[in-house]
């Protein structure tokens, strides 16, 4: 997505892990990795690695002070979001009482401040969106990766 909208030539190179990769751009090797907060942090803080931009949508409290690559990219990157979405799904046709328990229960849990502390350690920004947004937020992620995809003309192999 970012090459796409960036019109840049870059190469994405697969590795087994974070680790590798960090440890590539830090010796080198890579010029630019897109990492998660928490595992790019101790590079970061030591001084090995600069962070430019967050992916979200919106400045993170995961790192305070950085642009995002929407604003930060000129007319090019707007609209630029790509953050990685962790949710918790039930088998279709569980019942809404228990739907609606569960996520009741997991919003409390997240609005805790000793939750939020936590997953802020670790690179985590907690929303806590309804089933339904939940829903709406991946339909709409799969219609953009989907049309980026088609445009690229991806295939699998």
């Amino acid at each position: 997505m970012f090459k796409a909208m960036a019109g840049v030539n870059i190469t994405a190179v697969p590795y087994r892990g974070a680790s590798l990769a960090l440890n590539d751009v830090v010796g080198g090797r890579v010029q630019m990795i897109f990492a998660t907060a928490n595992s790019s942090q101790p590079h970061v803080t030591s001084g090995k690695l600069v962070a430019l931009a967050v992916t979200s949508a919106q400045p993170s409290p995961v790192a305070p002070g950085l642009p995002t690559v929407a604003s930060a990219g000129g007319a090019a990157m707007a609209g630029y979001e790509s953050a990685a979405t962790i949710g918790i799904l039930a088998r279709a046709g569980t019942p809404p009482a228990i739907v609606n328990l569960v996520h009741r229960e997991i919003v409390r849990y997240l609005q805790s401040p000793s939750a939020r502390d936590r997953l802020l350690k670790a690179g985590i920004e907690a929303v806590g969106n309804s089933p339904a947004e939940f829903a709406a937020m991946i339909r709409e992620d799969m219609r953009v990766k989907g049309k980026i995809i088609r445009d690229a003309g991806m295939r699998m192999d």
